[in-house]
């Protein structure tokens, strides 16, 4: 939203964005926690045999699912 707003200024359609100033709160994700290797291994057993690679793949390089 504040984007709109800033390329809104930047082009003259409105004089001031009313986000400016604002800032969200910081969100606390905490720690994120890897899978041990013996959980990989037997997560890759339980999917199909075809998703095997992918999950090992996945659990090694940390990319989302639609990254994979």
């Amino acid at each position: 939203m504040s984007t709109i707003f800033k390329a809104a200024v930047g082009d003259r359609l409105i004089a001031v964005s009313p986000c400016a100033g604002i800032e969200l709160p910081k969100q606390d994700r905490g720690e994120i926690v890897p899978l041990t290797i013996d959980a990989v291994e037997r997560l890759a057993e339980t999917v199909p045999e075809r998703y095997r690679a992918l999950s090992a793949f996945a659990a090694g390089t940390g990319l989302r699912q639609l990254e994979l």
